[in-house]
C-alpha cells in the first residue's frame, strides 16, 4: 500500500491510497475463505467447495466485504503511522473498480482535530458574583419534596364532579367516521385537572362528567398536536369518570423517615442537609469552571471540525424534540428546520470549542480515558433513560458517537484539572457605577475586601 496525504483545511485531510494487485487478491481470497464452511453447493461436501466457485457465486457480497475490510485496515494503519485522529466526516471515494488481478486506488476524506498552542491554564483566577449562585432550599423544603413523592392517591368524598387540582381517573376514546382510534383510546388514565397535562378542551369535557357516568363531545386538536394525522382535526371524544382522587401526604415523623430508609427523622434531616451542601458545591464548581473555560477560550482561536459541530447541533435539536414531544406537541419537522439549526449553531460551536480545548489540556497532562469509564458513562445514560445498555452501546459505536463520548469524558477531566489548580473569588454584585470605580481603583493599585477560595 502506498498513500499520499493532502491537507484540505486545518481540520480536514484527504488521503489517496494505491493498493497493489497482490494485496487485492489476498483480501478477496481471505474473504471468500470465510464463506467456505457455510456454503452448500450441489456436488460438493460442506466445506469442500472450491474458492473460485464460492467467489463466482457470491461475487458482489465478497468483493464489497473484501474492499471494506481492506479500507478499514488501511485507515487504521494510516492513523497509527501519521498519528492522525479521525473525528468525523469520513468519506471514501473509489478511483477505479475493485477487482481481482488489478491495482486498486481510492481516497478517503475526514475531519481531524486542529493544531494550536495551548494557553497558560495554571493558576487561573476568576470572580463569581454571589447572585449567580442559587438560593439553597431549606431542609424543610427538601422534606416536602420527599413527602410529595411518597404521597398516595385516595378517593375524594362528597362530590360527583372533578375540580382543578384534583385527579380524574377516566376511560376515554376518540372516534372518526371509521371508528375508534387505537392511539387515542385508554382505560383508567389518571389526569390532574388544571395542570395542562391534557388538551384544555378535553379537561373541560372531563369537568362536566358526573362520577360514574360518561359524556360525549367534539374536540378540535391543535395544529401542532403530537400525532400528525390528527393535527387540526375535529374528533368525537367519549369520557367516563371512574373516580375522583387527591393526594394524601404522610406525617413527618420517625416512621416516615424509616420508610425512606433512615433511622429517624433527625438522621433524615442531617442526610438531606449534607446532600444539599454537596449539590451546592457542585453547582458552584460548574459556574467557576465555565468562567475559567471562557477565560481560556479568549486566549486561543482555532477552526472547528464541521462534522463535530453538526453532530452537536443535532444533539441539541434532539433535546428540543424530546421536550416538545413530552408536551404532546409534534416536533419531527424540527430536524429539517434550517432556521433552528442556525439558532443552535453558537451553542454547538461553544461546546465543540471548549471540548477540544479541555481535551487537549487533559492529553498534555497525560490523562487517559479507559473503556470502563466510557462503559460506566453509557450505563448511567441507559439507566436514566430506560435504554438497554448493549443496544445503546451498539448504536453509539455504529454512528461514531462513541468517540464524542470519550472526548466529553476527556474534557471533563481537563475541566477538573484547571479547577483544582485555580481559585475563585465570591463577590457581591455591584452597580455599574461601582464597577467603574472599582476598575479605576484597580488601575491606581487599590484593592477591596473580597472572599477568596482555593478551588
Amino acid at each position: 500500500m502506498e498513500y499520499t496525504v493532502e491537507d484540505i483545511s486545518p481540520v480536514r485531510k484527504k488521503v489517496t491510497i494505491t493498493v497493489d494487485k497482490e494485496e487485492v487478491n489476498a483480501s478477496i481470497s481471505g474473504t471468500a475463505a470465510l464463506y467456505k464452511d457455510s456454503v452448500n453447493l450441489a456436488g460438493f461436501r460442506k466445506g469442500k467447495v472450491p474458492l473460485r466457485l464460492i467467489e463466482q457465486r457470491y461475487h458482489d457480497a465478497i468483493y464489497q466485504e473484501a474492499c471494506t475490510n481492506l479500507t478499514n485496515v488501511h485507515i487504521a494503519n494510516i492513523i497509527e503511522e501519521k498519528t492522525v485522529e479521525i473525528v468525523g466526516g469520513l468519506h471514501v471515494t473509489p478511483i477505479n473498480k475493485f477487482a481481482r488481478d488489478e491495482e486498486y486506488s481510492y481516497s478517503i476524506e475526514f475531519d481531524t482535530l486542529p493544531q494550536f498552542e495551548l494557553p497558560n491554564y495554571e493558576g487561573l483566577e476568576v470572580e463569581v458574583e454571589k447572585d449567580q449562585l442559587p438560593v439553597s432550599p431549606s431542609v424543610e423544603e427538601l422534606l416536602e419534596r420527599v413527602r410529595e413523592k411518597a404521597a398516595t392517591f385516595v378517593n375524594v368524598e362528597g362530590t360527583d364532579h372533578v375540580s382543578d387540582g384534583q385527579f380524574a381517573n377516566v376511560d376515554f376514546s376518540f372516534t372518526d367516521p371509521n371508528g375508534v382510534l387505537k392511539e387515542l383510546n385508554e382505560k383508567n388514565s389518571l389526569i390532574q385537572i388544571g395542570t395542562k397535562q391534557a388538551l384544555a378542551a378535553f379537561e373541560d369535557l372531563v369537568k362536566t362528567v358526573p362520577l360514574g357516568e360518561e359524556r360525549v363531545a367534539e374536540i378540535t386538536f391543535p395544529e401542532d398536536f403530537l400525532i400528525k394525522d390528527y393535527q387540526g382535526k375535529t374528533l368525537q371524544a367519549k369520557v367516563r369518570l371512574n373516580a375522583i382522587k387527591t393526594k394524601k401526604y404522610p406525617e413527618l415523623d420517625d416512621e416516615f423517615a424509616k420508610s425512606q430508609n433512615y433511622a429517624s427523622l433527625d438522621s433524615m434531616k442531617h442526610a438531606l442537609r449534607i446532600g444539599q451542601e454537596k449539590n451546592y458545591e457542585a453547582f458552584v464548581k460548574s459556574v467557576v469552571q465555565r468562567k475559567m473555560i471562557d477565560s481560556l477560550l479568549k486566549m486561543v482561536d482555532f477552526p472547528l471540525p464541521p462534522s463535530l459541530v453538526r453532530s452537536q447541533q443535532e444533539d441539541i435539536i434532539g433535546d428540543i424534540v424530546l421536550s416538545q414531544e413530552r408536551k404532546g406537541k409534534a416536533a419531527d419537522n424540527l430536524w429539517q428546520n434550517e432556521e433552528l439549526l442556525k439558532q443552535v449553531l453558537p451553542q454547538a460551536e461553544y461546546y465543540v470549542r471548549s471540548t477540544i480545548l479541555l481535551r487537549s489540556i487533559a492529553k498534555k497532562e497525560g490523562l487517559q480515558v479507559t473503556d470502563k469509564e466510557v462503559s460506566d458513562y453509557l450505563m448511567n445514560v441507559a439507566h436514566k433513560a430506560g435504554y438497554d445498555y448493549n443496544e445503546l452501546r451498539k448504536v453509539v459505536e455504529g454512528n461514531g458517537r462513541i468517540f464524542m463520548i470519550r472526548d466529553r469524558i476527556w474534557a471533563d477531566k481537563g475541566s477538573d484539572l484547571i479547577f483544582a489548580r485555580g481559585k475563585y473569588t465570591l463577590v457581591e454584585k455591584a452597580p455599574q457605577a461601582d464597577k467603574e470605580q472599582a476598575a479605576e481603583a484597580s488601575e491606581n493599585g487599590e484593592t477591596a475586601g473580597t472572599e477568596t477560595t482555593q478551588a
